[in-house]
C-alpha cells in the first residue's frame, strides 16, 4: 500500500489489474485529453512498463471498503527537485471530490516539489491546481505545467534568507521534530528549527527577521510552509546558556524579539539524537542530551498542562492531538526515546494503552489528512466533546508515572 485516505486505497499495480484497468483507459471519454483509447494488448505493456516496473510510475487506486480498481495515481519522478502527480478515475464517479481527496493527502505527505500537466481545456484539472496552491510555470511544448513548491525547496529558501541576514555570523541552522521524525503532515505539523549565530544578534538583525515568515509568504501566495516555520533565531552560546540578550522567536500564535525562551527538554533530546544539519557546522555534540531523570520531569510537566487546559476542548484540530501528545509521552517513559506523534499513537493503539480506542483511530486518521477533516461539522463536534476522554486518557499517564522509580 503506498497510502489510504478516507474512500480510498492506493496501492501497487499487479498483474491481475489488466481487466480492470483496460476497462478505464479504453474508455473514449476517460482518455479524452490524455491519449488515443487503449487495447487490450496496449493496456499489459502499459501494465508491464509503468505499473509493474521498479520504481513504478504509476498506481491502482481502488475503493477502501471493496477492493475495487476504480483508477490509476500517476506518481513519479518529474526532474531532480519535484514529483509528477495525475489521477484516471472511472467516468461514473466524477464529480465526487476522488480527485481533491488522493491530492490532498499526498500533498499532506509529500516533502518535494509537485508538478501537475493538463491539456488547456482540463479545466477540474486547473480548478484543482488552483485550490492547492499550484502556481502555473513556462512550458516547453504549450501544455499548462503547475507547480507547488515543497518542503525541501521552503527549507532551502527559508535557510538562505536567515544566513543572508546573519552573514558573516551565521553559524549552523538545524531541523527537529515532525520534519526530521518522517512524521510531518501539512495542516497539522510545524517546521522546528532552530538557527544559530556566532555572536549576539543586532536590533537591526532581529527586526529584519521578525517577519520573515510574513515575507516570503507573501512573495509566494502558493506556498503553504513558510508559515509552518516555528523556532528561534539566537546566538550560539546564548542558547548553551540558554540566558539571552536578545532572540527571535518564531511561534504558533505569533512573532517576538525577547531576551527569554523556555527551554523544550523534548526538542532538546530531539536535536541531540535526530537534529539535521542544513547549514553551517553539523557537530550534533553541539547539544548536550537529556537524561532520562529530565525526561520524567518533562512528561510530568506536560501532564500537568493537559489537566489545566485540556479539561475542555474546542473545535481545533490539536484537540485530539493531545491523545498522540500522551501515546508520545507514554512511550518516552517505556522507552526512554522520543518517536513520531503518528508513530506513537499507531503504537499505543496496538498496546491497548488507552481507554477510548476508537477516538485514538479517528485521530490517527486526522493526523494521516488533516486538510481533508478540518471543515466537517461532525468532526467538530466530536472534537469539542473530547474533554472527558483527553482526562480519562490522562488518568492512565498520571499512573504510568506513578509507577516509575523516583529520578535523581
Amino acid at each position: 500500500m503506498l497510502f489510504e485516505t478516507e474512500r480510498l486505497l492506493v496501492r501497487r499495480l499487479r498483474e491481475d489489474d489488466a481487466e480492470a484497468l483496460h476497462g478505464l483507459l479504453s474508455d473514449p471519454e476517460v482518455m479524452r485529453y490524455i491519449e488515443p483509447t487503449f487495447t487490450p494488448e496496449r493496456t499489459r505493456t502499459f501494465l508491464r512498463e509503468a505499473g509493474l516496473c521498479e520504481p513504478p510510475l504509476v498506481y491502482a487506486v481502488t475503493r477502501k471498503q471493496t477492493g475495487e480498481l476504480i483508477g490509476q495515481l500517476i506518481w513519479h519522478g518529474w526532474d531532480d527537485d519535484a514529483m509528477e502527480l495525475g489521477w484516471i478515475l472511472r467516468r461514473e464517479l466524477w464529480g465526487r471530490g476522488l480527485a481533491k481527496e488522493l491530492t490532498g493527502a499526498l500533498l499532506a505527505r509529500e516533502k518535494r516539489d509537485v508538478v501537475l500537466e493538463c491539456s488547456p481545456d482540463q479545466t477540474a484539472t486547473r480548478h484543482l491546481a488552483e485550490i492547492f496552491g499550484f502556481l502555473q510555470v513556462p512550458s516547453q511544448d504549450g501544455r499548462p505545467v503547475f507547480r507547488r513548491r515543497g518542503l525541501w525547496t521552503s527549507v532551502e529558501r527559508m535557510t538562505r534568507e536567515i544566513t543572508a541576514i546573519l552573514g558573516k555570523k551565521a553559524h549552523s541552522l538545524w531541523l527537529y521534530g515532525s520534519v526530521v521524525l518522517d512524521d510531518f503532515r501539512l495542516g497539522w505539523s510545524d517546521v522546528d528549527f532552530l538557527a544559530l549565530s556566532s555572536g549576539p544578534l543586532t536590533a537591526e538583525e532581529a527586526e529584519r527577521l521578525l517577519l520573515l515568515r510574513q515575507r516570503l509568504s507573501a512573495q509566494e501566495p502558493g506556498n503553504p510552509y513558510y508559515r509552518c516555520f516555528e523556532g528561534i533565531v539566537a546566538d550560539r552560546d546564548e542558547y548553551l546558556r540558554q540566558d539571552y540578550t536578545r532572540v527571535v522567536y518564531w511561534g504558533t500564535s505569533g512573532q517576538r524579539v525577547t531576551d527569554r525562551v523556555g527551554e523544550d527538554v523534548f526538542a532538546r533530546y530531539e536535536l541531540a539524537k535526530y537534529g539535521r544539519p542544513v547549514f553551517g557546522n553539523p557537530d550534533r555534540s553541539l547539544f548536550r542530551e537529556p537524561d532520562r531523570g529530565s525526561l520524567v520531569r518533562a512528561v510530568r510537566d506536560h501532564l500537568r498542562g493537559i489537566r489545566s487546559c485540556a479539561v475542555r476542548t474546542d473545535e481545533s484540530l490539536y484537540s485530539c492531538g493531545w491523545l498522540l501528545d500522551m501515546a508520545r509521552c507514554m512511550y518516552t517513559l517505556r522507552f526512554g526515546d522520543v518517536i513520531g506523534k503518528s508513530k506513537a499513537g499507531q503504537w499505543a493503539l496496538e498496546e491497548g494503552l488507552f481507554p477510548a480506542e476508537d477516538d485514538l483511530r479517528q485521530t490517527l486518521a486526522i493526523r494521516n489528512d488533516p486538510q481533508a477533516y478540518k471543515n466537517r461539522p461532525a468532526v467538530k463536534a466530536w472534537l469539542r466533546g473530547l474533554g472527558d476522554t483527553v482526562q480519562r486518557c490522562a488518568d492512565v499517564l498520571e499512573d504510568e508515572l506513578r509507577r516509575m522509580p523516583p529520578q535523581p
